[in-house]
C-alpha cells in the first residue's frame, strides 16, 4: 500500500481520513492563529473521534499508553484538589479548563492508526506552514494597522500568537534530518519566521525562549563537538552584540534588558509589570504555606494571596493568574499540582527516549525536547500548559510526536497495554 500522510497500516475510511488531515491541519497549520478556538475545535474533534471508534471498532480500540496515563492521572489529581479546596460546587468548573488531558487518549488512537516512515517529515512542513502563516499574520498586522503589538484581534493575543508561532517554527525541524535534498534547508528558516512573530507580537518570554531554543537546537542538529563549538560561539557573539548595540534591540527587548540590569546592580524596577510580577511571586510563596498539600484551587488563587499584597498593588488580585506556571499549580493545587506539572513536562521526553528505535526516534526526541523547553522558558513569567490554548496544543503535539511520528502503525488489537 502507497505511503501517505494517513498510514499504510490498514484501510481507512474517508471519514477517518478527514479526521486525520483537519487535526494535523488544526494542530500545526492554523495553531498560531487560531487561537482561542483551538481547544473548542480540539474537543469537537475528539468527540467526533470518541464517536467514530464507538460505532465502528468491535473491541476495545483505545491507545491506553503511558503518555495517555499521565494525562489521565494528572486530570484526576488536579480535580481532586479542587474539589477539596472547592468552596461550592461552582468552583469545580476550573477542572474543565485542563479537559484536554483525556483527550490525549482518543487523538493518539486515531493518529497512531495514521504512523507511517515519512510522518515527521509531513509535520515538519506543516509546522513550518503554520510559521509562515503565524509570521504573516504577525507582521502583517502590525504593518497594515499600525497596531503597536501584533495579536489584538478577538480570537487570540500577543502571547498566544508568538509563543505557538515559535514553537511551530522550532518544531519544523524535526524534518531535517528525515529527508534530503535542498528543500530540507528551508526548515531551517522556521525558528526565525517564528522570531518575526515574537518580534511584531513584543512578547518578550519567546524572545527568551528565542535564544534558548536556537542553542538547544543547534546542539542537537549540529554533528562534531568542533561545529558544535563554534556554532556557539557565533550565537554567543551574536547575542552580545543584541546586548551591547541598542539600536539592534526592539523596544520590548529593550526594557527586558534594562530590568535585568536594574536588578543585579540593586536599583529600584522601572518596569511596572515586572515589578508587579515579583510582587505576585513573593505573596504567592508566602501563601503557598497556608495550604501546601491540595492548594487553594483554582477558584482561590488570587484571593489566596491578596493579604500578602503590599497595598499598592492590591487591584492586582483581579488578575486571572500568577504569570508563572510553577506558582500556578503550586497555589491552585499545592504540592500535588507541583507533582503534576512534572509529570506532564517530563513525561513526553522521557517516553520518546524509551521508545522503539524505528528511523523516527531522533525526530521524536527533539521534539520533544523543543517543546519542554519552550514550556519551561515561556512558563517562567507567564502561564503556558495551564492556559486553555497551550493546553490543547501540549496535548495535540504529544499525540502527534508520540504517536504519529513512528514507522508502524497500530491497529485496534494492538492499542491495549502499550508503554510509549
Amino acid at each position: 500500500m502507497s505511503e501517505t500522510g494517513f498510514g499504510q497500516a490498514e484501510k481507512k475510511s474517508a471519514f477517518e481520513r478527514g479526521l486525520i488531515a483537519v487535526l494535523l491541519a488544526l494542530g500545526l497549520v492554523l495553531a498560531s492563529v487560531a487561537g482561542i478556538l483551538i481547544s473548542y475545535l480540539l474537543l469537537v474533534l475528539a468527540l467526533l473521534a470518541i464517536a467514530y471508534f464507538a460505532l465502528r471498532e468491535p473491541r476495545w480500540p483505545w491507545r491506553l499508553d503511558t503518555m495517555g496515563l499521565v494525562f489521565l492521572g494528572s486530570f484526576g489529581l488536579l480535580t481532586l484538589t479542587f474539589a477539596v479546596s472547592a468552596r461550592t460546587p461552582a468552583d469545580l468548573r476550573f477542572a474543565l479548563n485542563f479537559l484536554a488531558f483525556p483527550l490525549y487518549i482518543p487523538l493518539a488512537t486515531l493518529l497512531g492508526r495514521a504512523a507511517f516512515p515519512k510522518a515527521t517529515q509531513w509535520v515538519a512542513w506543516l509546522a513550518f506552514a503554520g510559521a509562515v502563516l503565524g509570521a504573516s499574520y504577525a507582521v502583517g498586522e502590525v504593518l497594515l494597522t499600525g497596531a503597536y503589538r501584533a495579536g489584538t484581534w478577538a480570537q487570540t493575543d500577543p502571547i498566544r500568537l508568538a509563543n505557538t508561532t515559535l514553537l511551530l517554527g522550532f518544531l519544523a525541524l524535526i524534518g531535517f534530518r528525515q529527508q534530503i535534498g535542498r528543500w530540507r534547508y528551508l526548515l531551517l528558516t522556521g525558528p526565525f519566521l517564528g522570531l518575526a512573530a515574537v518580534l511584531a507580537c513584543g512578547a518578550r518570554n519567546a524572545m527568551v525562549a528565542f535564544a534558548v531554543l536556537l542553542g538547544w537546537a543547534s546542539m542537537s542538529l549540529i554533528k562534531g563537538w568542533k561545529w558544535r563549538l563554534l556554532a556557539v560561539l557565533v550565537l554567543v557573539a551574536a547575542l552580545l552584540v543584541v546586548l551591547s548595540v541598542d539600536s539592534l534591540q526592539p523596544a520590548r527587548l529593550s526594557s527586558l534588558i534594562a530590568t535585568i540590569k536594574q536588578m543585579l546592580s540593586g536599583q529600584d524596577i522601572v518596569d511596572r509589570s515586572f515589578d508587579i510580577r515579583l510582587e505576585l511571586y513573593r505573596s504567592a510563596l508566602s501563601a503557598f504555606g497556608e495550604a501546601p498539600i491540595f492548594g487553594h484551587g483554582w477558584h482561590g488563587m488570587m484571593r489566596a494571596i491578596a493579604p500578602y499584597l503590599p497595598e499598592i498593588y492590591a487591584d492586582q488580585v483581579s488578575l486571572p493568574h500568577l504569570h508563572n506556571e510553577v506558582l500556578n499549580f503550586a497555589i491552585a493545587s499545592g504540592a500535588i499540582g507541583i507533582a503534576v506539572l512534572i509529570a506532564l513536562l517530563a513525561a513526553p521526553i522521557v517516553i520518546a527516549l524509551r521508545s522503539p528505535a524505528d528511523s523516527q526516534k531522533g525526530a521524536r526526541i527533539l521534539g520533544c525536547s523543543l517543546i519542554l523547553i519552550g514550556y519551561l522558558v515561556m512558563g517562567l513569567a507567564d502561564t503556558m500548559i495551564s492556559y486553555e490554548t497551550h493546553t490543547a496544543l501540549y496535548v495535540l503535539w504529544t499525540a502527534i510526536l508520540l504517536a504519529y511520528c513512528r514507522d508502524e502503525a497500530e491497529t485496534s488489537s494492538s492499542n491495549t497495554g502499550r508503554s510509549g
